[in-house]
């Protein structure tokens, strides 16, 4: 006999997952660049809480962009290139990018 098993709560349709770009990222404030970081998949949420829909699983070593600004209350937002979120900031490690050389003297 087949079994089924109940699904995670996440977002249950995929346009629920999209969502509006902040306005603050429209004008311009200051991203930077993490990786996710000592965890086997951390989960992505709607809103700061752990109590907050999931989004979807983010896994370990894939880079975000998150909000330079500090985090709250532990939660960071972060966007994956497709999706916003909250993540715990203590999964997520500030990536140092080398500066790029652009061949002037």
């Amino acid at each position: 006999m087949a079994t089924t098993r109940k699904p995670v709560e996440t977002a249950t349709e995929p346009d629920q997952a999209l969502q509006t770009v902040p306005q603050a990222v429209l004008e311009g404030a200051e991203l930077i660049d993490y990786a996710v970081a000592g965890c086997k998949r951390l989960r992505l949420r709607a809103e700061p809480s752990p109590d907050a829909p999931i989004i979807t699983e983010l896994p370990c070593g894939v880079g975000v962009l998150g909000s330079a600004s500090p985090a709250e209350n532990g939660w960071r937002q972060v966007f994956t290139g497709r999706l916003f979120g909250w993540v715990k900031d203590e999964f997520l490690e500030r990536l140092a990018l080398p500066e790029l050389d652009n061949g002037a003297e």
